[in-house]
């Protein structure tokens, strides 16, 4: 049998975000099936101490293009890949160029290069459209590309190398958590998420007001797990209302499925998003879930069936109570029919069944098989 291909994974963001839970996932599943693996990551970010002792580790200590061509190349001549796999678009565009230009010599040949599409460029970027124009251009250097939805795949369009749609997976316990015990009359309802533009933190707030305002005789508690660049602001918004809410600050990725199975809704109100881990997460851990139809979120989910979906707000301020009005009617509805919740409980957990770990891997694994056989013809002509 020959041996599995020698994969480095390359994520360059600061913080912590669903491309990084994808690629730690993604190391750890290669290294039990056999691959050598090494992961090219930020310092600042959560990466490098939660990679397991087998994956060999290549810190780059800044965000520079300097910084990231010359530890990228570093990684590639001492850890010899047969593929460099890059992730998010900063990763996927540096690297792009870099390895094109250098073609990372090693024996045997330059490695094939995949990259995976976690979701679009943020509209709050200032040079958002050049910054996309460039990076699908470029989508023409590599030997495969993977979106985790549909919809960021449809966004590649005809520049990607026939993107290939492996959704994100997760392990699903073996049965379904326990209903949470809260007190009566007391719902809590949460949004667990980084605090920037993109995830309409704004609406979960204004929807989480509508509600209260009309279930009488229930108190709901808005709880909010997540930091960013926008709490101070956020945390103004919520003060002085009638709605009780409570910012709890970041939450350790070990913890997400514990803290969501104390909830009795997530909201998901995004503006943008590809295949939202939290989802995926709330759903086994039997909390349902309220989220915007947006991006892949409705390859996610089933509305009335195993979550709801509503219209996404497009304001950056506060939206009018009429975008609102949608999410605060599921709220209400959920709240008050626990029969329903129930089913959807029980519906999302089964659903989660088919996204996971194992099916995701089995996906990427394809991928650098064909990426690696087009990397070998192109080398032959």
């Amino acid at each position: 049998m020959s041996p599995k291909p020698a994969v480095l994974l390359v994520v360059l963001n600061r913080n912590f975000g669903g491309a990084e839970r994808h690629v730690l996932d993604l190391a750890g599943e290669l290294v039990r099936r056999g691959h050598r693996v090494g992961c090219v990551f930020t310092v600042a970010s959560y990466v490098g101490g939660n990679l397991g002792p087998a994956a060999v580790r290549f810190p780059v200590p800044g965000r520079s293009p300097w910084l990231v061509a010359r530890s990228l190349l570093s990684a590639v001549s001492s850890f010899e890949p047969d593929i460099v796999h890059l992730h998010s678009p900063r990763a996927s565009l540096l690297g792009r160029l870099i390895l094109a230009t250098t073609r990372g010599r090693r024996r045997g040949g330059p490695p094939a290069v995949v990259s995976t599409a976690h979701g679009w460029i943020p509209q709050r970027l200032a040079l958002r459209r050049l910054f996309a124009a460039i990076y699908l251009v470029s989508a023409r250097l590599e030997d495969g590309i993977l979106a985790v939805s549909c919809h960021t795949a449809a966004r590649l369009g005809r520049w990607g190398r026939d993107p290939r749609v492996v959704s994100n997976g997760i392990e699903r316990g073996r049965s379904l958590p326990p209903i949470p015990r809260g007190r009566e009359g007391v719902a809590r309802i949460g949004f667990l998420g980084r605090l920037t533009q993109e995830k309409g933190f704004a609406l979960a707030l204004a929807a989480c007001e509508e509600a209260q305002r009309r279930l009488a005789g229930v108190s709901l508690t808005f709880h909010v797990y997540g930091d960013g660049p926008l709490l101070s602001q956020y945390r103004r918004a919520a003060e002085g209302g009638q709605l009780a809410v409570r910012f709890h600050g970041w939450v350790q990725p070990s913890e997400v499925v514990r803290t969501l199975s104390g909830l009795d809704i997530l909201l998901v109100t995004s503006r943008e998003e590809g295949c939202p881990y939290v989802i995926l997460e709330a759903m086994a851990a039997g909390c349902p879930v309220i989220a915007t139809d947006v991006g892949g979120i409705p390859d996610l989910i089933t509305s009335g069936k195993t979550g709801f979906l509503v219209p996404g707000a497009d304001a950056r301020g506060k939206p009018s109570p009429a975008k609102a009005r949608p999410a605060a009617d599921a709220i209400v509805t959920l709240v008050q029919d626990p029969a329903l919740r129930a089913r959807i409980r029980e519906a999302a957990w089964e659903e989660v069944g088919a996204h996971s770990l194992g099916t995701m891997v089995d996906g990427v694994e394809r991928v650098y098989q064909a990426a690696l056989g087009r990397r070998r013809r192109r080398g032959a002509d």
